[in-house]
């Protein structure tokens, strides 16, 4: 098996730099993403906040999330809020919930989404559930 947790070492110096494998943070500020974006082996994050349904303020802080990792060359994701997402602009993908699915699908979302370029995430978590995953063709 192969760990994705390497710890490297400089024979010349006292100290030792961390070294994550492929992983995918899924994060709930942008403070956080200020912080991740400049740690090496991250290429990835995943933008996931509950805390507000003020439209306003999820579009602000998924942009200020875009410009933290487009000026670091880290891909951004974000959980469920794929309308303010295509309207940032310049995100990767948007992984979406079951119950997002749903309400993104009954809006014409997927549509949206696939004419924006974004990638598509879909979670599952039973058979029944990687079945209605497969049926919208996510990325």
């Amino acid at each position: 098996m192969r760990s994705h947790y390497n710890a490297q070492s400089s024979s010349s110096s006292s100290s030792s730099a961390i070294t994550l494998g492929r992983i995918l943070p899924i994060v709930d500020t942008v403070e956080w993403i200020e912080r991740l974006v400049s740690t090496p082996g991250i290429t990835d994050v995943q933008l996931r906040f509950k805390d507000t349904s003020d439209y306003a303020t999820i579009l602000d802080r998924i942009q200020h999330a875009q410009a933290l990792c487009k000026s670091s060359g880290v891909r951004l994701w974000i959980n469920d809020h794929w309308n303010a997402a295509v309207e940032a602009g310049g995100c990767f993908g948007i992984h979406l919930g079951q119950e997002d699915l749903a309400s993104c699908v009954d809006a014409g979302g997927l549509d949206m989404i696939r004419s924006s370029g974004l990638a598509l995430g879909v979670s599952t978590h039973s058979y029944s559930e990687l079945a209605v995953a497969l049926g919208v063709r996510p990325s």
